[in-house]
């Protein structure tokens, strides 16, 4: 079991050493085209909405379909308005993947959405929570489709499809930026807009050309603000920016932070998340808040079964998971970022197929 080290009192002043950062900092590979792009639909299963507790955390996370099969439902039953019925197997084929959720307290995992790949046309498929939000999100190609979901009954409440492989959710909107063209001695032909596209679907539009100052470093949405983890080559540095709804730079929330080796960079509904790794073992996690003083605030030690962390943000509540071999979780935490207490959640073992997919939030 993890140990988690509250660090409430440091204030982000230098981070980690010099050991090489593996940002990516190259623009966005996505097609040019600015019209939406119908795709086939993600196969949504219904979820029954059930009696749950209000509060309670859910767990969201992808996976192939049929390695989780001994957990997911085995029929559906269909009823109409006489009150008759009938129900239906469900078979989960080896090659779909879909979007789990796993409610502890109800000891319940449900199917939210899938997707299948055939040998002509793969596809990808991953959860996504912001704001009391849940989107599941579905590569195809060049294409990225865009579902909102109801968290409890898993129908849709909105769809888009975008020309983009790597898109980012920025309130109500998705923005992404165009792939850039080159010709035979890589030189830049076209490309690198920002865009902006509404996820109720429409025509994207440009909001940001590819040589304007503010369209530089990698895309976030923390809550309804796009921000940027930028990269000063002449300082080499990084620093975090927040940007209006047309890209355009509005503040710079902290800067001058050195390259340092990391897991991943996660978005919160207010605040952008680091995890700094400190040793094979020992990783901390770092927050850089859209309004006061960015902060270390928490160091995870690993047991020996343990091969790394995974966070996610919202409602004021870092989860905190460790996962060991296969990406599986075995231990979560819930870090509350305003009483700066941990609370240990008791779970079943549950697993992505990546380990930088795992999502959660409260159910209302």
């Amino acid at each position: 079991m993890k140990k988690v080290l509250l660090l409430l009192l440091i204030t982000i002043l230098i981070i980690g050493c010099s050991e090489q950062i593996n940002y990516n900092e190259n623009v966005e590979s996505t097609e040019t085209s600015e019209t939406t792009i119908e795709t086939e639909e993600t196969n949504v299963k219904e979820v029954k909405e059930e009696s749950i507790p209000p509060g309670s955390p859910a767990f969201f996370y992808r996976t192939v379909l049929s390695d989780e099969a001994h957990r997911l439902p085995v029929s559906v039953q269909y009823t109409n308005n006489e009150g008759g019925g009938y129900a239906t197997n469900i078979r989960w084929e080896t090659t779909g993947k879909g979007v789990i959720r796993y409610i502890p307290v109800a000891e319940k995992f449900d199917v939210m959405s899938t997707t299948s790949s055939t040998s002509y046309s793969k596809s990808s498929i991953k959860p996504f929570t912001m704001n009391g939000k849940l989107f599941s999100i579905t590569s195809r190609s060049t294409v990225t489709s865009i579902y909102e979901l109801n968290p409890k009954t898993a129908e849709t409440i909105t769809h888009t499809s975008v020309q983009a492989n790597n898109v980012v959710i920025v309130g109500d909107y998705a923005y992404y930026r165009k792939k850039i063209g080159t010709d035979l001695y890589g030189k830049r032909t076209g490309g690198g807009q920002l865009m902006r596209q509404s996820l109720n679907g429409g025509i994207a539009e440009e909001v940001l050309s590819y040589e304007d100052k503010s369209n530089k470093g990698v895309l976030y949405g923390v809550g309804d603000i796009l921000v940027t983890l930028a990269y000063d080559i002449e300082t080499d540095t990084y620093s975090v920016r927040s940007h209006d709804n047309n890209g355009n730079v509005k503040k710079t929330i902290i800067s001058g932070i050195p390259r340092t080796e990391f897991t991943t960079t996660v978005a919160g509904d207010d605040a952008l998340y680091r995890v700094v790794k400190m040793s094979n073992k020992i990783f901390q996690i770092h927050r850089f808040p859209l309004e006061g003083e960015s902060t270390a605030m928490a160091e995870v030690e690993l047991d020996n079964t343990e091969k790394g962390i995974a966070i996610d943000a919202e409602d004021g509540k870092v989860m905190i998971a460790t996962y060991g071999d296969n990406s599986k979780v075995n231990d979560v935490s819930l870090y509350s970022i305003d009483r700066g207490n941990v609370e240990q959640l008791e779970i079943e073992s549950f697993g992505s197929s990546s380990a930088y997919d795992y999502q959660f939030m409260f159910l209302d």
